[in-house]
């Protein structure tokens, strides 16, 4: 299963990014995008938006990628689990 960072990295390189062009394009840093690309932070959800539209990702995307299936105290998998609590930052710390 694909992560946030990969799927920013794959995603940046196929559109033939910088790391500053993307980052201008998302109205974030370059800093945040390597932390995320590097898998050492991950972006607040608006931000995940933001990087989505600018390298034409489906909306949801990349959060998406990060999202283990929920499971019950049971072990069953349950479906549309709430998303992972994000820090305050664009660089995803609190």
């Amino acid at each position: 299963m694909p992560t946030p960072a990969s799927t920013i990295r794959t995603a940046r390189e196929k559109r033939g990014y910088s790391l500053r062009q993307l980052a201008r394009r998302a109205s974030c840093t370059h800093t945040a995008i390597h932390l995320w690309e590097r898998g050492e932070r991950t972006p607040r959800p608006r931000y995940a938006a933001a990087i989505e539209r600018a390298l034409g990702l489906p909306a949801g995307s990349v959060l998406e990628s990060e999202r283990p299936p929920a499971r019950s105290a049971e072990g069953q998998e349950l479906h549309d689990a709430p998303s992972k609590e994000q820090g305050e930052n664009c660089y995803g710390q609190s």
